[in-house]
């Protein structure tokens, strides 16, 4: 079976993204910032997955209609492969927005998109990646 996730870009009504600061799961001190998501689990599928991850997460129930697909991404991590599966969705109520995972995350923050690719791109994996969540961020030319 192949080792899929999702990640879910959140974009309010103020056209700002949703970041959640991850701490350190190795303790090496390299705390990270990344978008909702975590690992489609057997039987469920990507879109499935991205609902349930955003409400375990952040407390925000998102539509299956609200998802779009950005992109699809296979990588080799630690000799292991992954598929992961990068949505777009368009949220207009945020205030049951909260941390429901402390253990795992430490903050959570609205940002405008031209802060977005100074803040995540350490945790951009391939170049496909990148010049796809760029784009949907505006910054093509980067």
């Amino acid at each position: 079976m192949q080792n899929r996730y999702v990640r879910v870009l959140i974009k309010n009504q103020s056209n700002q993204y949703l970041l959640m600061y991850e701490k350190d799961p190795f303790d090496c001190g390299r705390d990270r910032c990344n978008f909702p998501g975590g690992r489609v689990e057997q039987n469920q599928t990507p879109i499935e997955a991205a609902i349930r991850e955003v409400l375990e997460e952040c407390n925000l129930t998102i539509d299956k209609k609200q998802l779009h697909l950005l992109l699809c991404d296979r990588s080799v991590t630690k000799g292991m492969v992954w598929l992961g599966y990068y949505f777009v969705a368009n949220v207009k109520n945020t205030e049951n927005l909260k941390i429901m995972e402390p253990n795992k995350c430490f903050k959570m923050e609205w940002s405008p998109r031209h802060e977005i690719a100074d803040k995540y791109k350490s945790n951009l994996y391939g170049p496909k990646e990148k010049a796809m969540l760029m784009r949907e961020l505006g910054f093509a030319g980067r």
